[in-house]
């Protein structure tokens, strides 16, 4: 007669209830190798083991030789991996830089935890990118475990761009749509595309300083990790400063250092800035040592706004005039104060001898809507013709100063600020 473990004959129900009382009795697992390590049996879920299956879904890999391997560019998440493994299987494993790849990794061969991770939780062993979802058994589980899981996932397979978006790129669309779902339960929603050349679905969300519903992010990236301080920089903006320029510029390469799709750092930034004091996002383009793009610009300059390194001159007052006539374009426009205005275009015909209103017009080549609407009405004139009328009258910038109630630019001016005594910065713990 064939045995049970030939799948033949059934236990009877007392031999499988004793035998779960067993296995539910202990309290640390072993393969039977020699030089096999004991490891904590864990007997229910917890959200570091949900943490744990999220990271293996997004970075990890377990052959068919038990070997587990997981990898990332930032120290901190792989140390937090590690620290959880510790916590829930008491088992230590050492974290090593990889110089093929640039990154940190935990490479390691436990039988035991590599079953947890296909058996319990229906890992693949090998190639898993395409296919790997949710495990069944944290998809039943509150929102506390699923939470968890996405903090694996987005852990090592999120990103905080430069420009304050949470991002996500997977290769498993049932994995993007679960993350997707999971967010949208704690009132925090994705933008969801797809690349189907590519393969990829990806997902994102901006970061908007200010609303406190926003930080509900944080939870979905390990504390101390470089994704979780990024998010904390735009959710709350710089908090940390310095008094030292050097070190203002250091902390900044830590932060936000040179990436191959970006071309610049936030200290290059800063030095050009410098060196510009006004610009506009061309002149800020031209002068970067690599050639780089619009989109590329403006977010190194968002992130110099935060720190107060530069500031927009798109609705500034007085002391901005002088800086602004550097770009004497009809994009930058000058609001009298009313009175002021009144005695500029009396000050006009006085000078030209002209005595009525479309005369004065026609003299300046200017049509009379326009000049009304500029100089009566506060529209706004043209730096370039105020230049041009200021000069015809005789009066210097000093005496056009006082009449300015306003300036503004289309297309962002900036500003460098030389008087930071304390910069702000963002923080990070020195490793």
């Amino acid at each position: 007669m064939q045995t049970y473990r030939e799948g033949l004959a059934a236990p009877a129900p007392e031999i499988e209830d004793k035998k779960k009382a067993m296995q539910s009795s202990f309290e640390w697992l072993k393969v039977g190798a020699r030089n096999s390590r004991l490891i904590k049996a864990v007997k229910f879920l917890t959200p570091e083991l949900c943490k744990i299956a999220g990271a293996y879904a997004a970075d990890g890999t377990v052959s068919k030789d038990y070997i587990i391997e997981l990898s990332d560019k930032d120290r901190r998440a792989v140390d937090a991996f590690a620290a959880w493994l510790e916590n829930t299987f008491k088992v230590q494993v050492r974290v090593k830089f990889s110089d093929k790849n640039n990154s940190w990794k935990i490479v390691f061969c436990n039988k035991v935890i590599a079953r947890y991770l296909n058996v319990f939780f229906g890992f693949p062993y090998g190639e898993k990118t395409g296919i790997v979802e949710e495990p069944e058994s944290i998809k039943r589980l509150p929102q506390k475990y699923r939470r968890a899981f996405a903090c694996g996932v987005m852990t090592f397979d999120g990103s905080i761009d430069t420009r304050g978006k949470v991002r996500i790129e997977l290769k498993s669309r049932k994995l993007r749509d679960t993350i997707v779902a999971i967010a949208k339960n704690d009132g925090l929603f994705f933008c969801i595309c797809e690349n189907k050349k590519r393969g990829h679905f990806s997902a994102s969300s901006p970061l908007i300083k200010g609303m406190r519903a926003q930080t509900g992010w944080l939870a979905y990236f390990e504390e101390g990790t470089e994704k979780w301080f990024r998010a904390k920089d735009f959710l709350f903006g710089f908090r940390h400063h310095v008094n030292n320029f050097e070190q203002a510029l250091s902390m900044f390469d830590r932060a936000y250092g040179f990436q191959p799709t970006t071309k610049i750092t936030i200290s290059d930034g800063v030095k050009i800035a410098g060196a510009l004091k006004v610009f506009k996002t061309k002149d800020f383009m031209e002068k970067a040592s690599n050639s780089i793009t619009s989109v590329t610009a403006l977010e190194c300059l968002k992130m110099l706004r935060m720190a107060y390194v530069v500031q927009t001159l798109n609705n500034l007052t007085l002391d901005a005039f002088v800086e602004l006539v550097k770009y004497p374009t009809n994009k930058c426009t000058v609001t009298f104060e009313r009175p002021f205005g009144e005695k500029f275009i009396h000050e006009l015909m006085r000078v030209t001898g002209c005595k009525t209103f479309p005369e004065l017009a026609s003299k300046l080549g200017v049509p009379k809507t326009s000049l009304w609407y500029w100089l009566s009405k506060n529209g706004g004139v043209p730096i370039k013709k105020l230049d041009e009328f200021s000069a015809l009258i005789g009066w210097n910038r000093k005496m056009v100063i006082m009449g300015i109630r306003s300036i503004k630019a289309k297309g962002n001016i900036f500003r460098y600020n030389p008087n930071i005594l304390s910069w702000k910065i963002p923080y990070r713990p020195l490793d």
